[in-house]
């Protein structure tokens, strides 16, 4: 937006699989994690006299939609679940500018 202000989105999406055998039945459990958000960061450039260095903090308001879906196979039958919330956080890092193209961050 200018100098000191930024703003962004988040867009992440996970899963994972367990698989697992109880008296002989195999059993398969997936896990589903997606977000979405915004996020703003007010970059404190009048705290460093290093051009090549952006130190920032913000926030986040987002979604995050999760799902969990366990199977028995031979059975056909499967239980699904999920639940949805708003989500918030907050964040600080800093970018450093290794030449005009290049930066790394954390």
């Amino acid at each position: 937006m200018n100098e000191n202000f930024s703003v962004g989105g988040v867009l992440g999406h996970a899963s994972s699989k367990d698989t697992y055998v109880v008296l002989g039945e195999t059993f398969e459990t997936k896990y589903g994690y997606t977000i979405i958000a915004a996020r703003g960061s007010y970059h404190l450039t009048d705290l460093v006299d290093n051009e090549r260095l952006d130190l920032y903090a913000g926030a986040s308001l987002g979604y995050n939609k999760v799902s969990v879906t366990e199977s028995a196979r031979g059975y056909g039958d499967y239980v699904s679940v999920g639940a949805s919330y708003m989500l918030y956080g907050v964040h600080a890092g800093a970018r450093y500018w290794f030449n005009d193209k290049v930066a790394g961050f954390g």
